[in-house]
């Protein structure tokens, strides 16, 4: 047998939606994976987005709707499966997007909506969360005169971090609800 299969691997971007953005991350995924077959919506898998892979033609239906130019998408799409470490030559690359590196998509895209810089690897962008003792999550903002409330901020659709969810013509608010 000499068909090479590809191989598991690290990816060098990461992004864990935060809990307020969760539920749109999750939903855009299973948005984009309807596009299989809609009319056979399997209630059983609608919510198992983490072991789900969304094939690139999947994705682009969803990634196109950003309003990004296509070259731009290519190169986001680069980066969310790009691995940690070189791989050997001759590997065939991931045939489709996990939900962890659709995540990373997700926040690029909407990074590049904010005109905003990722500051490392986890796509952070100066602004860092920490859990206090009841369970709310709060940005702790170094300039105080920085500081946004968190319902005010995401009232106007914004995160605590200040940047506008990544945003999809036809599909954000009218099909996916906003965080």
């Amino acid at each position: 047998n000499n068909t090479t299969e590809p191989i598991a691997c690290k990816f060098k971007f990461r992004y864990q939606p935060h809990p307020f953005e969760l539920r749109y991350y999750t939903n855009l995924f299973s948005y984009a994976l309807s596009f299989v077959n809609p009319s056979q919506d399997d209630p059983c898998r609608k919510n198992d987005t983490k072991n789900r892979i969304l094939p690139p033609k999947l994705a682009a239906k969803l990634f196109y709707a950003s309003s990004i130019p296509p070259e731009k998408l290519r190169m986001i799409w680069n980066m969310a499966t790009m691995p940690s470490s070189p791989i050997p030559p001759g590997t065939p690359p991931p045939p489709a997007m996990t939900f962890g590196q659709f995540s990373v998509a997700v926040r690029l895209i909407q990074l590049f909506q904010n005109k905003v810089t990722a500051k490392d690897e986890m796509l952070n962008v100066g602004v860092s969360y920490d859990t206090v003792p009841n369970g709310e999550e709060r940005a702790n903002v170094k300039d105080e005169t920085k500081w946004k409330d968190e319902k005010e901020a995401l009232a106007k659709n914004k995160g605590p971090d200040g940047l506008v969810p990544a945003f999809f013509r036809g599909i954000s608010e009218e099909i996916v609800p906003l965080p």
